[in-house]
């Protein structure tokens, strides 16, 4: 039995264990709240990552958990994504951050429609 034949269950648990991973890594030291959050961020992005590595190994895992990793950006670092699409002009990034319930109406600095607009 190969990954890819694995249930998708199975494979969901393999993401969730990325994200614990991410965590791990980042320790389990009592810092300042600016800290916490800052440690926060670090912990998502580093789910990304992970999450995104795994994604590029295989097309299955690329169908499996794209729509995953684009509703974990939106929810962890919008703000950093939206600006990307709008300097990149990349649609059908746009159309999965839409999809995936990012704001493309809300505060104006960042919104992807204000990114294209100031990078031209």
């Amino acid at each position: 039995m190969t990954i890819q034949t694995l249930p998708v269950e199975i494979l969901i648990k393999i993401r969730a264990s990325l994200e614990e991973v991410a965590e791990e890594e980042e320790g389990e030291v009592e810092i300042e709240d600016k800290q916490q959050e800052e440690a926060k961020q670090a912990r998502a992005q580093q789910a990304e990552v992970n999450l995104n590595a795994l994604i590029q190994t295989s097309r299955f895992f690329h169908e499996v958990f794209n729509n995953t990793l684009y509703a974990h950006a939106v929810q962890h670092n919008a703000t950093h994504l939206s600006k990307w699409i709008g300097r990149t002009g990349q649609l059908q990034t746009l159309a999965r951050f839409i999809a995936a319930g990012g704001d493309v109406l809300g505060n104006p600095k960042t919104t992807p429609l204000f990114a294209a607009a100031r990078h031209g």
